[in-house]
């Protein structure tokens, strides 16, 4: 017996809950609702900031100390997912399918900040092409919000919002 969201005991090989019909999904298929919620997600959020003309910077140099948006850089910084991390500290999660094996054809890269409730999409940047080996330049892709149950169900989370939620990562 398994319990659903609404506090009903519900049998392990159930599909859905009698009681409030929550249907339920496991292994391949969760994950999967997963991935592409989060790559619609970040497809929108792609479209909207570039539309918008603010695209992050792909990414950071090593010689220079500030950003795209004259923001200050710490020395060694090499990508988007580095300098997340060096302005906001050590994260909850720091996942990446780069060395999965297979490695799926467009790798990622998962950063979350569950304090903040805020979860950094990555791909490959800089020169990479489809099916390039590691080690990448990551370039952001986009934020979530973390408070859905259901991360297939999470809400993009606009630039500004992260900023206001998550200071560190404006570099001021």
């Amino acid at each position: 017996m398994r319990k659903c969201e609404c506090g009903n005991q519900v049998a392990d090989n159930a599909k859905a809950c009698p009681k409030c019909g929550h249907r339920f999904t496991s292994g391949p298929v969760k994950f999967l609702a997963w991935f592409f919620g989060i790559s619609i997600g970040f497809g929108v959020l792609g479209a909207i900031i570039g539309q918008m003309g603010q695209a992050p910077s792909s990414t950071v140099p090593s010689p220079t100390v500030t950003d795209s948006k004259g923001r200050r850089v710490p020395p060694g910084v090499t990508n988007d997912a580095e300098l997340l991390i060096a302005r906001c500290g050590h994260p909850s999660s720091d996942d990446s399918t780069a060395y999965d094996d297979p490695r799926p054809p467009i790798p990622s890269r998962i950063v979350e900040y569950r304090k903040h409730r805020l979860r950094f999409m990555f791909i490959p940047g800089g020169n990479a092409h489809l099916g390039d080996p590691p080690p990448y330049q990551w370039k952001l892709l986009g934020v979530t919000d973390m408070t859905a149950a259901d991360p297939s169900q999470a809400r993009v989370v606009t630039p500004s919002e992260a900023v206001r939620r998550m200071p560190c990562w404006s570099g001021k």
